[in-house]
């Protein structure tokens, strides 16, 4: 039985009790802002009773954070406890503005919502991973390197989770490698943190399909943890071992080959160990790279993206006698993490496919047997179902050279 089952039972048999939100008296002779952040404990309140979030919060975020680092002198201790539990729920992010007099209130509401991280009705946004960073602590006990016990330490961890949220993409935070060496100083922790999950940022029961392998939180983490020495190999070989399993694994390993190789130049120290991890890592990804359907078709076709090895490209066909309006999009992706997909959208509905799967069909079509073969599915539903495409005005981007656009035009047209 795995740590979040075990939790999961805990909770059902009422071995790790959640403490019942207490009925809180509004205290009179409030201003605007204790009425503001009165209103939104109360109707959190409310929501976390039915295992939900509050519907005051959705209209008024932009009204109560730039009140809430002032809580601690608005609120007493009870209320200021109540406001971080659900400011954290709802945020997934520490309490802002703690200081000495706030701290044992978010002290004490780090203890009470890690009962919750791994119950989405109650945890909402915050999860065990975030929580750890923050406060070194869950329901099952502090980190080795200890809990958290001050403020200034919490304003620390809060800095280094901004950072690992700083970028909307995993290749910007690797641009910004010289940015995230900045705080190797956590990576000691930040190991510590990954270890103790399993390398798993989400801990909750989902199904491996909808297991995000792109959070940036977690690549962040392992950002950090790559660019420190002490903790590279560690990384790496906890990864590649078999020992460690993780949702969606292949995919995950070619994430972190892409890492590696666009940090190259960061990484100063090589141990014997760490090249050959590398080496092994590397070997693993281009193998998954040349054996995609995607790779298989660019080589058929005789595509050229010399030394490009995420290329992409993007093919729009339009109905004949339309225009310009777009009936198709087919996209290639090199990355075996992604592969190919092809959407066809009509006033009726909608086709959608990505490689092999159907993911909708409201036009009731026949699924495509490949990519190569696509055009002559194309063609195959101008009878049945009465779709005409305009193979001779495709718009084709398909990387530099434009003699991947001859090939590609010529495979449409053939």
């Amino acid at each position: 039985m795995s740590a979040a089952e075990i939790r999961g039972l805990g909770v059902v048999l009422g071995i790790f009790k959640r403490r019942k939100p207490k009925a809180l008296r509004r205290p009179t002779g409030l201003g605007p802002d204790g009425a503001l952040l009165y209103d939104f404990i109360e109707d959190e309140i409310e929501a976390y009773r039915n295992q939900d979030q509050g519907k005051f919060w959705p209209r008024n975020h932009h009204k109560i954070r730039p009140v809430a680092p002032q809580a601690t002198k608005i609120l007493d201790p009870a209320h200021l406890e109540e406001f971080y539990v659900h400011w954290m729920r709802v945020n997934g992010d520490g309490p802002p503005g703690v200081g000495p007099e706030g701290w044992p209130a978010a002290s004490a509401a780090a203890r009470r919502i890690a009962k919750d991280v791994d119950d989405y009705g109650r945890g909402r946004m915050m999860v065990r991973f975030v929580l750890l960073i923050l406060f070194g602590c869950d329901d099952e006990g502090d980190l080795p390197a200890g809990a958290v016990l001050d403020p200034t330490e919490l304003s620390e961890n809060m800095a280094l989770l901004q950072q690992l949220r700083a970028y909307t993409s995993m290749p910007n935070q690797w641009d910004k490698a010289a940015q995230f060496a900045k705080f190797a100083h956590h990576a000691p922790r930040l190991l510590q943190i990954l270890r103790y999950l399993g390398y798993r940022h989400d801990t909750r029961s989902i199904k491996e399909e909808y297991y995000d392998k792109t959070d940036l939180t977690f690549w962040g983490a392992l950002l950090v943890c790559i660019l420190d020495p002490e903790t590279r190999d560690k990384v790496l070989a906890d990864l590649l071992s078999d020992d460690t399993v993780l949702p969606q694994k292949e995919g995950q390993l070619d994430n972190l080959a892409r890492l590696l190789e666009a940090v190259d130049t960061h990484i100063t120290h090589r141990s014997p160990a760490f090249v050959a991890s590398l080496q092994a890592l590397t070997a693993r990804h281009q193998q998954r790279l040349d054996g995609t359907e995607a790779a298989q078709f660019a080589q058929t076709l005789g595509l050229d993206f010399g030394q490009d090895k995420e290329w992409t490209i993007r093919i729009q066909l339009a109905e004949q006698g339309s225009g310009n309006k777009p009936l198709l999009v087919l996209e290639i992706y090199a990355l075996a993490t992604i592969g190919w997909s092809v959407l066809i959208k009509t006033d009726e509905g909608r086709y959608s496919q990505r490689q092999d799967h159907v993911t909708q069909n409201d036009l009731g079509l026949d699924k495509a047997d490949s990519l190569l073969c696509l055009p002559d599915w194309l063609r195959g539903l101008s009878d049945p179902h009465g779709l005409r495409f305009d193979f001779d005005s495709a718009d084709i981007r398909a990387g530099r050279k434009r003699s991947n656009i001859k090939s590609l035009k010529a495979w449409l047209q053939n």
